[in-house]
């Protein structure tokens, strides 16, 4: 493939251009013209959820909903809290911080009222078993 015809730096000299015409180098010749640069803000990516990030809200989420159940709250909401907080040391301000912080408070809060109440069922499995 041959370069198209058009206006090229002079390879024997700076500081001008010549025409190319797809074969040759022809004898016209005019002044290179400095590059302007445009400056162009940088591109705000839109907060998409980083996907490591949603597997911790989705286990802390699902422990929540089994509250009541103890042997399925407390693992997952356990593997919501690690995911979640190994995720949050990783994920840049902006891009689904949101949600990583989401999965953390929900395993929180899940583990904390399925402790209480296993804690507050405790006397009463005490006092109908003995």
């Amino acid at each position: 493939m041959s370069t198209p015809a058009g206006w090229y730096p002079d390879p024997s000299r700076r500081g001008r251009v010549r025409f190319w015409d797809g074969a040759r180098w022809t004898s016209q010749y005019r002044p290179a013209v400095a590059s302007t640069t445009v400056y162009a803000p940088p591109q705000t990516l839109p907060a998409v959820p980083n996907p490591g990030s949603v597997g911790g809200f989705v286990c802390s989420l699902i422990g929540v909903l089994f509250v009541a159940l103890p042997i399925v709250c407390i693992p997952l909401t356990i593997v919501g809290i690690v995911l979640s907080s190994r995720r949050l040391r990783h994920v840049p301000f902006g891009t689904g911080r949101g949600i990583t912080l989401w999965g953390l408070w929900l395993g929180i809060v899940g583990l904390a009222i399925t402790v209480v109440i296993m804690v507050a069922a405790i006397p009463g499995a005490i006092q109908a078993n003995f």
